[in-house]
């Protein structure tokens, strides 16, 4: 189940959709692990958009799929994100973001796919988040060395790429994020986001 590193994004993609195939075999149709790789393969779209404005993404090769285990999966998941960082074929904050998405793996396989990868610490201030062409005030309500939280008085899309500027005493920093999580409460939304790239 070993995978050579990846030098672009398309042949990524052809990677997970051979994991999402491998792993709707191996769980019998839909489950946990293969929606881990499938909302992967979403988000890493998302970010190729992000990341390379204006160059279209070409179609990924077809994917191929070999019979395993959900952790022979897992594992030549992690071994792919090992290599790809070693060969530096594709932008740093992706391979960045292939690491903390093995960290959640990891979770997954242990049976605690909730548990976070860093400890979120509650946080108070406002902030202005760009999601397109759109601009919201923020209330960022809780923070990681991985994620945020804010609340918004809006919804957005899951899977979203957004930049985040949060106002600081000489000057601002800028956290580029993928929305993971909305949820409606108390007249607005609590949006987690993940973050894949800061800037000071």
């Amino acid at each position: 189940m070993g995978k050579p590193p990846v030098s672009d994004i398309p042949e990524l993609l052809a990677y997970l959709d051979g994991l999402v195939l491998g792993a709707r075999q191996a769980e019998g149709g839909d489950g946990p692990l293969g929606e881990f790789f499938l909302t992967l393969r979403r988000r890493i779209a998302a970010l190729h958009g992000h990341l390379l404005p204006g160059q279209p993404l070409a179609d990924p090769p077809a994917a191929t799929v070999e019979a395993a285990t959900p952790q022979e999966l897992a594992a030549a998941f992690r071994d792919l994100t090992e290599r790809s960082a070693e060969a530096a074929g594709l932008p740093a904050p992706l391979t960045d973001y292939l690491r903390n998405a093995d960290h959640r793996l990891r979770n997954l396989m242990d049976g605690a796919p909730e548990r976070r990868i860093a400890p979120r610490q509650p946080e108070t201030g406002s902030a202005r988040m760009a999601a397109g062409p759109h601009s919201l005030e923020v209330e960022v309500v809780e923070s990681s060395s991985f994620g945020l939280g804010v609340r918004a008085p809006a919804a957005l899309e899951a899977d979203q790429v957004v930049r985040l500027v949060v106002p600081e005493p000489f000057g601002a920093t800028t956290y580029e994020c993928l929305v993971t999580q909305i949820r409606p409460t108390d007249g607005a939304y609590h949006i987690g986001l993940e973050i894949f790239a800061v800037r000071i």
